[in-house]
């Protein structure tokens, strides 16, 4: 007797789950890129403009954007810039913290996933803007050498929201914290000097 095989989907794990949910992010925030047609002016202008917002300054803020193009900022500066950028990224890897050892720690994972999507693709779709094809070179110019800091207490945060077992780890999230801080430096002190130095060579 011939016995139908019945189809079904591959069983999905929370990481399969949190890739989906970037994607998604990736995918509706270049929509919504689209439809508010996002326009970030040309020039130098138009690219702090850009970096303003990665860094969520404002253009009028003398500790804004406008250092990255410009490498004679004051070293005071440089720290007041270093102590926001710290504190935002600090705060939004807290909220992930704290929110992973709640019974919804797998939707706030998952929606931190979200979130990460819609940024990056907002902010692909700025530099774009502003440059054309030459934006996306500078958007991953923009990307190190913080990067490297990043993604690994980004990737720890996620796996103890999608853990099982529910750990408050608190040496373990002041060490990223400290983690944190020495991508910060970067990104405030070095990665300056990648953007200006692939700007300076794009033709316009």
């Amino acid at each position: 007797m011939h016995v139908k095989r019945r189809f079904r989907l591959p069983a999905l794990s929370t990481w399969d789950v949190s890739v989906f949910f970037w994607i998604l992010g990736i995918v509706l925030g270049t929509i919504a890129a689209v439809c508010f047609q996002i326009s970030s002016g040309s020039g130098h202008a138009g690219l702090e403009s850009v970096l303003a917002a990665r860094l969520g300054q404002g253009i009028g803020d003398p500790s804004g954007a406008g250092w990255h193009l410009n490498a004679g900022m004051k070293a005071a500066s440089r720290g007041t810039l270093f102590f926001q950028v710290w504190l935002q990224r600090s705060g939004m890897a807290l909220m992930l913290w704290l929110a992973g050892m709640t019974p919804v720690a797998c939707l706030a994972a998952w929606g931190a996933c979200l979130v990460l999507g819609l940024e990056q693709a907002w902010l692909l779709a700025g530099f774009t803007g502003w440059g054309g094809f030459w934006g996306l070179p500078v958007f991953v110019a923009t990307l190190f050498p913080q990067v490297v800091f990043y993604i690994p207490v980004f990737w720890l945060l996620l796996s103890w929201a999608l853990a099982k077992e529910r750990r408050i780890r608190t040496a373990g999230f002041l060490i990223l914290l400290l983690v944190l801080g020495m991508g910060t430096a970067l990104e405030v002190w070095l990665n300056p000097g990648f953007v200006s130095l692939l700007v300076s060579h794009c033709p316009f």
